[in-house]
């Protein structure tokens, strides 16, 4: 047994060559440097060499190429756009959209974005109009400043920088205050401020609501309220007036009345109520109930005449005021949680759970246009977009992402442009609130997964219900000729007895392994019928073999080797070796030690097993059936890059999930292996200050855009340029000699079709040259996609880049 010697130069991206210099000096003390914070929103590379002294190698041979520097690019993408109030355009033809700490400004008609503001590093808390400019808005944010925006050339006017988080701004009518709402010190209380525009730095201090109070106010910017449990504070700008009120149950809704002394609260109840003149000594309520559940929340039209309200039941309730007669938009798909309306009363903007934005006509109450964002599962955490182990499907055809979305919902995302692109229901159920207070047991897709070329797709479904029992389902889909349809070719109900636990699809053949709880895989084969008729002729899938190891092992896993003739399936802590041609068993692979934690997945790397546990990964020869490496640290998930044979360990198991003889870690990093090495290629670890835990799922992708971003550029090429030559010479031909003008426009033009055939050959080898050398460069280069509390990360390792250049 040798010891395995590795030198890592680890850097942040750009490279740091004083921690380089460092490392060197400090070569046997393998002190680990941790790089300084780069600020909020950016995980920040650091090393962290100490997790590799418990790693045992048998590894005889010794790297002598330094490896080289690893650039990460980081990026948050795909927030949340249903959380903050929508803000229209004076012409309502535009709408500005929150979504993180960016604000887009989307079209009404189509739902595309037109413009990006970006500046703010935190999240936007809320958008209003500039009184004074019509062209201009101002927003703010959680990194305590408020911005002044020109909309039409996404530039920022002002910044006006204060003391605490801002989570409410409105300008006074005539532009020369600001109105703004933030909590204290201690967050004890939230506080409505009027600062000064004119340069003095005035600020005065309104009114004050106990708690987390939400602040709001009316278009003309006169009347405030805001309410925190059974609380209500409303405060006239014009006279000073203030009063605090007491409702008879906790408040979910609250809104100002344009032109009037009123405000309109909804409550858990579901009741709306009405205080009219509310800085009389006892304001006159009325009352009016629709709502099953709490009132999410409420919006007036332009002139107070008419009140729209939404909530849990997914129901767009227009209230007339005076009479008390109401319309209804029914099955919205997902619970209401803001309402936004246009000056003209002519738009209507519902935000939903969805994360959807959905534009809808006052008069026909017709959906017009959508926003969408991902959207999240019933409970509306990031962790129920990631499919069963913490890992997501990944679109060969398209590259595009593919994770959990609302109900029995899979949904695609578009990682190169950012973009939402289509959902498909896998389950077909429509949502239905709560009943009698209980909540319906929803559906949900555990596993999705691609065969080679991307021209299957194979779903697992499962239903868990007590009182009913469990309903599983294993799903065969076809793909159409467009890209964004499926179609259902085969479903199997149930695929085992009890819950699949893995699906595994061949690389290269349609065939597909399932694991399940009843201690059994079972591999199901395309085929086609056996029939006379061209019916029995179509292709069907069949199980085509059922196999187990031991009666008292649960089969969790099963990966393919990467020539598709040998499947690897997890028992309990062995890993077992099946021949796919003759289903026999080849090997076994045990643990040193049976006092471990039981192994969750495994993959193969080369003539390399990878399989970890939530305490430890492992690493098997195949060549000798031993274990190569092992190394001890928290493991949250682990995630194999096939194109640059490394794979990515994410560290900080959840205390939940954390196994009795492991500790529990919140510490989340993503450490980059080779499968013939324990030392990280390189590690990223995230900022504390972002409260970043485990992420919920990830998985690697390969970018084209470069390919498809130069061959477009040589094509433009290849016919511009002939003919501007050809243009140029006919042109000066003309001029120069008039008298034979046929002859030489002739000859030009045959001088021109030469010249023309000879760029065509010369440009076309360029080219054929260079779309080699960009493949090779594209092996290189994968991008880690993880979705981290809300939104989507990126971080691309760049490994081999300059030697492929």
């Amino acid at each position: 047994t040798h010891t395995h010697t590795h030198t890592a130069t680890m850097a942040k991206a750009g490279g740091n060559p004083a921690i380089v210099a460092k490392r060197k000096k400090n070569k046997k003390s393998r002190k680990s440097t941790s790089s300084t914070e780069k600020g909020a929103g950016e995980p920040v590379p650091a090393s962290d060499n100490s997790a590799t002294t418990a790693a045992t190698t048998k590894n005889t041979t010794s790297h002598t190429e330094p490896v080289p520097l690893v650039q990460p690019v980081f990026r948050i993408s795909a927030g949340s756009v249903y959380e903050r109030d929508v803000c229209f355009t004076p012409d309502a033809k535009y709408a500005f959209v929150a979504q993180g700490s960016n604000v887009l400004l989307v079209s009404v008609r189509t739902g595309k974005t037109v413009r990006r503001l970006s500046g703010h590093s935190a999240t936007v808390t809320h958008i209003a109009l500039n009184p004074d400019n019509k062209l201009q808005v101002y927003t703010s944010s959680l990194d305590r400043t408020v911005r002044l925006w020109d909309y039409t050339d996404s530039a920022c006017l002002k910044t006006l920088e204060l003391p605490w988080p801002v989570t409410f701004v409105q300008p006074s009518p005539d532009g020369a205050y600001l109105y703004w709402a933030g909590p204290g010190k201690h967050n004890k209380s939230t506080t409505l401020y009027k600062e000064s525009l004119a340069g003095d730095a005035k600020r005065s201090r309104l009114a004050t609501a106990a708690g987390t109070a939400t602040w709001t106010s009316n278009a003309t910017g006169l009347l405030f309220a805001a309410f925190s449990g059974n609380e209500l504070v409303v405060f006239h700008s014009g006279t000073g007036d203030a009063a605090q009120l007491q409702h008879s149950h906790a408040i979910t809704a609250l809104v100002c009345h344009p032109s009037e002394l009123s405000v309109a609260t909804g409550d858990t109840r579901g009741v709306i109520t009405h205080w009219h003149n509310v800085f009389a000594a006892a304001p006159v309520t009325t009352t009016v109930h629709w709502h099953a559940h709490a009132v999410a929340t409420l919006k007036y039209n332009v002139d107070g005449s008419y009140l729209i309200s939404g909530g849990e039941e997914a129901v767009l309730v227009v209230w007339q005021v005076a009479t008390r007669s109401k319309r209804f938009l029914p099955r919205l798909g997902a619970p209401i949680a803001r309402l936004g309306m246009d000056d003209d009363n002519t738009v209507y903007a519902v935000s939903t759970t969805e994360n959807c934005v959905l534009f809808i006509d006052a008069a026909s109450l017709e959906t017009t246009s959508v926003v969408r964002g991902l959207k999240y599962g019933p409970n509306a955490a990031p962790s129920s977009l990631a499919l069963s182990g913490a890992t997501l499907a990944v679109d060969p055809r398209t590259n595009w992402v593919v994770c959990r979305g609302g109900l029995g919902e899979l949904q695609f995302y578009n990682p190169r442009d950012d973009r939402f692109e289509f959902s498909m229901q896998v389950v077909g159920r429509n949502y239905v609130s709560r009943a009698f207070g209980k909540h319906i047991k929803p559906t949900h897709i555990h596993f999705a997964a691609f065969t080679k070329g991307g021209k299957w797709l194979v779903t697992s479904e499962e239903r868990r219900d007590k009182v009913v029992g469990n309903d599983v389902r294993l799903k065969f889909w076809s793909r159409a000729s467009s890209e964004h349809k499926f179609k259902l070719s085969a479903s199997v109900d149930p695929p085992h007895y009890g819950s699949v636990n893995c699906v595994a699809v061949h690389p290269f053949d349609p065939l597909v392994v399932t694991c399940g709880s009843d201690k059994t895989f079972k591999t199901w084969a395309l085929s086609s019928g056996g029939g006379d008729d061209a019916e029995d002729k179509e292709l069907a899938w069949r199980c085509r073999s059922v196999a187990g190891y031991r009666d008292n092992l649960v089969c969790r896993f099963a990966a393919f080797s990467e020539d598709g003739s040998i499947v690897a399936v997890i028992f309990g802590q062995t890993v077992t070796l099946w021949d796919l041609a003759t289903h026999e068993l080849q090997r076994t692979l045990n643990f040193p030690s049976l006092s471990e934690a039981p192994l969750l997945q495994c993959f193969f790397v080369g003539h390399y097993i990878v399989a970890w546990s939530s305490c430890a990964v492992y690493t098997w020869n195949l060549l000798t059936c031993s274990v190569w490496w092992k190394l001890k640290m928290p493991v949250a998930s682990v995630h194999l890059d096939r194109a640059g044979g490394r794979f990515a360990v994410i560290t900080g198991t959840p205390a939940s999930a954390a196994h009795r003889r492991c500790q529990p870690s919140t510490q989340s990093r993503v450490v980059l292996f080779a499968p013939d090495s324990p030392v990280p290629i390189q590690t990223l670890q995230f900022a504390t200050s972002l409260g970043l835990r485990v992420p919920a799922a990830a998985a690697f992708v390969t970018s084209k855009a470069t390919v498809a971003w130069r061959t477009n550029c040589l094509k433009e090429v290849l016919v511009l340029v002939p003919v501007c030559m050809i243009a140029c010479v006919c042109a000066c031909a003309c001029l120069r000699v008039r008298v034979h003008m046929i002859a030489c426009v002739g000859l030009c033009m045959c001088v021109g079709v030469l010249v023309w055939l000879c760029i065509c050959v010369c440009m076309g080898f360029c080219l054929r040259m260079g779309a080699c050398l960009r493949t090779q460069l594209l092996t290189k280069v994968q991008v880690l996609m993880f979705i981290c509390p809300g939104e989507f990360w990126r971080v691309a390792f760049c490994l081999g880049l300059q030697k492929a250049r």
